[in-house]
């Protein structure tokens, strides 16, 4: 009896300390970072989008007028230019602001608006298109609404006639 109690709770120490295994096992697979789930079919884009001032950004976000300038890649690289010489990190410098009537934190970037920026009919042809372009695809990707009908997109279509009509005004 007493060899079967020994081997009965030797099994038992055994079947616990493998349940702590696979119960440690389990905590370390949660811990583990996951990948989404990706369609390898997918192409990759062969262009970098050029990534606009935090001032600039936060005046899409809220619907309000910015100048084109801060799309174009001189608006962009400034951007990267002030980040990078900053002697603190402006991401983790804030400032306070209201909103809907409540006091928040904001970080000081989004309020500064650079010394370099240029009035839209200051900006070249070359400098206008390519801002244009950053422009419309930085307003998707912040949730502008966008009106649909026959066409593909009014917004480009409404922003390429504007430019004509102003084009050909100063002929």
């Amino acid at each position: 009896e007493d060899a079967r109690e020994l081997q009965e709770r030797a099994e038992c120490e055994k079947a616990e300390k493998e349940a702590e295994e696979q119960e440690e096992q389990c905590e370390a697979e949660k811990k583990k970072p996951k990948i989404n789930n990706f369609n390898s079919e997918t192409p990759m884009a062969d262009i970098i989008i050029p990534r606009p001032s935090q001032y600039a950004i936060q005046k899409i976000k809220n619907m309000k007028y910015v100048e084109l300038w801060y799309f174009s890649p001189d608006g962009c690289h400034d951007s990267v230019a002030i980040t990078s010489r900053s002697t603190s990190d402006s991401n983790d410098t804030f400032g306070f602001a209201k909103v809907d009537g409540i006091i928040a934190l904001k970080t000081i970037a989004s309020f500064k608006a650079s010394q370099k920026a240029l009035q839209d009919h200051d900006l070249s042809w070359h400098q206008f298109d390519l801002a244009k372009t950053s422009f419309l695809i930085h307003i998707k990707k912040s949730g502008w609404p966008v009106a649909r009908d026959k066409s593909n997109d009014n917004t480009t279509q409404y922003i390429t006639k504007e430019i004509r009509n102003n084009i050909a005004c100063k002929i």
